[in-house]
């Protein structure tokens, strides 16, 4: 075996000697009562929810017919007689 592969096989065996450590109950206790006493219990009725996603569905279908309908305009306007596409694009003609 060569240095590289060496190294990684110390490597690998040093960490099979690798042990859990103690934790006391003390401070296992304060954590579990820190994290359960701060957690909140936030109900909703059923009626909340579905508005909530009939909205969601609204504004994603709002979204849908823009995106549409942005895209026909904006491609109805790319032709050659626009002369803001031709001013722009003026420099293929030099190339």
């Amino acid at each position: 075996m060569n240095r590289k592969e060496n190294w990684i096989q110390e490597t690998l065996n040093i960490a099979d000697n690798i042990q859990r450590a103690e934790v006391s109950t003390h401070l296992t206790e304060r954590l579990l009562n820190t994290t359960y006493a701060k957690g909140k219990i936030i109900y909703m009725q059923p009626l909340v929810k579905w508005v909530a996603a009939a909205c969601i569905v609204l504004l994603t279908g709002i979204n849908v017919v823009s995106i549409i309908q942005y895209d026909k305009k904006s491609t109805s306007g790319r032709t050659d007689n626009n002369p803001v596409y031709k001013e722009y694009f003026s420099y293929l003609n030099t190339l």
